[in-house]
């Protein structure tokens, strides 16, 4: 059927505007398309924007760059610019602005949950409590107590100092008793008080609402258990110890003699074989000797023993003839001005000790490593000994930069148990020029024995009874005790024992007493401790 012009009119015009249509809707689409795109690319750059207008978190207290005051800064940032995003998105966005040391230490913290799993206000929480001052709120309001103004703040900037640190002190929720115990605790500021200080410290942070009554109830229990137990660890002293001049005689007797303690040392050479132990315990005592052909001594010592047994002979046969009294003589004397101390720089702290030449080490107290700081302790293989040949406990040792007479030295000291032992001893005393010269010039010196002056003059005498006096002076001595037994007959021996108690480290004294007509005299003297003693014996442990 043939088509009219008509016709194919009305179809071309339908094509034609089902082509415009089309080209309609694909220009639409092209249009919405780049919309979006535009869109997308705006709002990323938006949020780059966001992102670098927040700094990086970097925590550094000293500077007080803590979380809180940088998070207060930028909070309005996430609670408005970022409301539109997610939590997730809000964590992902605060953690790229935490420095590279803070992100891995949150992460640490919070394993194994992961940082996607947990919600934005709980990561701030963390945060806070990771990166936030971590000092007590005693130590914020004291810290405000202790605000001054620099000489370059102008007032303006004073005023937000202090500002700032009120509002840190929380001065709208400290009640009346709470400041009354901040008061009374910052008070304690002797070293006796460091350990109630401490305490109370804790008890306050435990209890944010006790009273002033209350800490003083429990100060004085402390101090009331301080009490108890430096009692109970007290040693019990022996009656008597503190007698001062106290004068009695009694008889001597061969009971008295051996009863009396024997000496560590003895005096002098065995004159059996001349090994360095008494004579009672000598293993030549039964020994016949192969050149006089006579027992008791070994070979070598044939003259000695002879005069050895004349003398012990002649001895017992005048104290038989004769009944000798012996007098004891018990004095005290103070020599406590007569001690030197020095004060020096250790660790950058003020100590005071006792100038002891005679001590080979430097001892602290506990009372003074308290002043120090309570510095490390060292374990230590030395062992210390007094003059008596006891060991001197040590702790430990302690290392320590010490500034002393223009002398800056790094050395070590000896920690003691005992709560007064201040000793200033050679090791430490070598390091200082002006005292280590001042020594060696002093040892140096010869004297010669004769030009020794003896304050003690024993006289040849027949007499039965004989008394003598001993003038001893001596450095750093508190308390001195002498007793001697002094016996004599024409021809015998003088022995004189002195027993002496000493605060000095080493006191072992050897006095010489020049000959008279009669035989030889002898004193030896024997030290024993009685404050503190330190032997010049360090020895280590194997």
């Amino acid at each position: 059927m043939p088509v009219s012009l008509d016709d194919l009119k009305t179809i071309l015009q339908m094509q034609q505007a089902q082509n415009d249509a089309n080209q309609v809707k694909l220009l639409d689409a092209l249009a919405r398309m780049f919309s979006l795109q535009s869109s997308s690319a705006c709002q990323s750059d938006k949020h780059e924007s966001i992102i670098n207008s927040i700094s990086e978190f970097q925590y550094d207290p000293e500077a007080n760059v803590i979380f809180s005051s940088w998070f207060h800064r930028c909070e309005d940032i996430f609670r408005v610019e970022c409301s539109h995003l997610d939590d997730a998105a809000k964590v992902r966005l605060l953690l790229r602005r935490l420095g590279t040391q803070e992100y891995n230490k949150y992460v640490n913290f919070i394993l194994p949950q992961n940082p996607r799993d947990v919600s934005f206000k709980d990561t701030v929480q963390i945060l806070s409590d990771i990166f936030d001052e971590q000092s007590s709120l005693f130590n914020t309001r004291y810290k405000c107590f202790q605000i001054t103004k620099s000489p370059e703040d102008d007032y303006l900037t004073y005023a937000g100092k202090v500002n700032r640190q009120c509002e840190r002190f929380k001065i709208n929720e400290i009640t009346a008793d709470q400041f009354k115990c901040l008061i009374f605790i910052c008070g304690l500021k002797n070293e006796e008080d460091a350990d109630v200080r401490t305490r109370m410290l804790a008890r306050i942070e435990q209890e944010p609402n006790m009273t002033l009554q209350m800490v003083t109830t429990e100060c004085q229990r402390l101090l009331n258990l301080k009490h108890d137990t430096a009692m109970v660890q007290q040693k019990v002293k022996p009656s008597g110890s503190d007698s001062i001049n106290a004068l009695r005689s009694i008889k001597s007797s061969k009971q008295n003699c051996t009863s009396r303690k024997q000496p560590a040392n003895p005096p002098s050479p065995c004159w059996f074989c001349g090994a360095w132990h008494f004579a009672k315990f000598c293993p030549f005592k039964n020994h016949k000797c192969r050149k006089c052909h006579r027992i008791g001594h070994k070979e070598g010592h044939c003259s000695l023993n002879k005069r050895k047994t004349k003398h012990r002979s002649e001895n017992s046969k005048q104290r038989s003839d004769s009944q000798i009294k012996t007098t004891f003589a018990t004095f005290k004397v103070g020599f406590k001005s007569r001690r030197k101390f020095v004060n020096l720089l250790v660790n950058e702290k003020l100590i005071r000790l006792q100038l002891d030449t005679a001590s080979d080490v430097t001892l602290i107290s506990k009372n003074t490593w308290h002043k120090l700081g309570c510095p490390s302790i060292r374990p230590t293989e030395h062992v210390a000994r007094n003059a008596s040949g006891d060991i001197v406990k040590l702790t430990g040792e302690v290392l320590c930069n010490v500034q002393l007479m223009g002398s800056k030295f790094t050395d070590v000291c000896y920690l003691t148990n005992r709560h007064d032992l201040d000793l200033l001893g050679l090791d430490w005393i070598a390091h200082v020029d002006t005292l280590n010269k001042l020594l060696d010039e002093v040892c140096s010196q010869n004297v010669s024995y004769d030009s020794i002056q003896i304050p003690n003059d024993i006289s040849k005498s027949n007499a039965s009874d004989e008394s003598s006096s001993l003038d001893i002076n001596e450095l750093n001595a508190s308390d001195e005790t002498c007793s001697y037994d002094l016996s004599e007959s024409n021809n015998s021996n003088v022995m004189c024992s002195h027993h002496v108690k000493s605060n000095t480290a080493d006191s072992l004294p050897s006095h010489k007493i020049s000959k008279s007509n009669t035989s030889d005299k002898v004193c030896a003297s024997e030290t024993s401790e009685s404050h503190v003693l330190l032997s010049n014996v360090m020895s280590t442990k194997s």
